[in-house]
């Protein structure tokens, strides 16, 4: 398939998903499709390329998590083998190229799993988003490597006390305040960035992955797993909502 064609599915395809959520304001729905046609139209992209199969294409972060809002960044992990080809390198070039052209941010990178040990221990930002990923397509064995090996890497006293510092850090950037004239639902006291920290604390700690998980811990009675739930939901639904009515990666209310 023509890059053009692949880019025009996409763009069909998240036109139609916009109207759906509009019509049921169901967020999960929304968000598990949009990144399941991300996934469809990342994996045509590669057959485009023929990129080899050596090589893991990993999705991380809010979209390795299957939370592909309208707007956010295509985050990939294009993780190589030790024996990489220059020719290979060439091809994932091509292939980051053509995924500009489906109208979203492209976030990625392109290192071996010694290189991602490394950029793991001096940004934070880096290793969350690394823990949180899913293998798109190519070298399965690869990618299972990299996954136990993040995970034997981690340090939980040190993950910890780094997500509370950087919570703080960015409390105070805006104001410490859940009230400002324009607050970020992500970013701000509260948002959802608040609540993603929770989770991957406790996704660290192996306590749960989810609230429900966290509940059946019984870390959390049912009425707060209720809450933190109804509460996530609708924070995702009023993001979805400000990036359709903007059309741009809009999180200022």
């Amino acid at each position: 398939m023509e890059i053009n064609k692949i880019v025009k599915k996409f763009k069909d395809q998240r036109e139609v998903l916009a109207k759906k959520f509009l019509a049921d304001v169901d967020a999960d729905a929304y968000l598990s499709a949009h990144s399941k046609a991300a996934d469809e139209a990342v994996l045509e992209i590669l057959k485009l390329n023929g990129l080899s199969e050596a090589v893991a294409v990993v999705a991380v972060g809010g979209y390795g998590r299957e939370q592909q809002f309208p707007f956010s960044d295509l985050d990939l992990l294009f993780l190589l083998p030790d024996d990489v080809k220059d020719k290979d390198l060439k091809t994932i070039s091509e292939v980051i190229g053509n995924l500009w052209s489906l109208g979203l941010t492209v976030g990625y990178s392109v290192r071996k799993i010694e290189e991602c040990l490394e950029q793991a221990e001096i940004d934070i930002t880096a290793q969350t988003a690394m823990l949180e990923s899913r293998l798109i397509s190519g070298n399965a064995e690869l990618f299972k490597t990299y996954s136990d090996t993040m995970e034997r890497s981690l340090n939980l006293k040190k993950f910890y006390r780094a997500k509370f510092i950087e919570q703080q850090q960015r409390h105070l950037k805006y104001h410490e305040s859940s009230y400002a004239l324009e607050p970020n639902i992500k970013e701000a006291p509260g948002g959802l960035r608040d609540l993603n920290i929770l989770i991957w604390v406790l996704r660290a700690a192996r306590l749960g992955n989810t609230w429900q998980e966290v509940f059946e811990k019984g870390l959390i009675t049912r009425r707060e797993c209720e809450l933190l739930e109804s509460v996530t939901k609708s924070l995702y639904r009023l993001r979805i909502h400000m990036h359709l009515l903007t059309n741009r990666h809009e999180d200022r209310l």
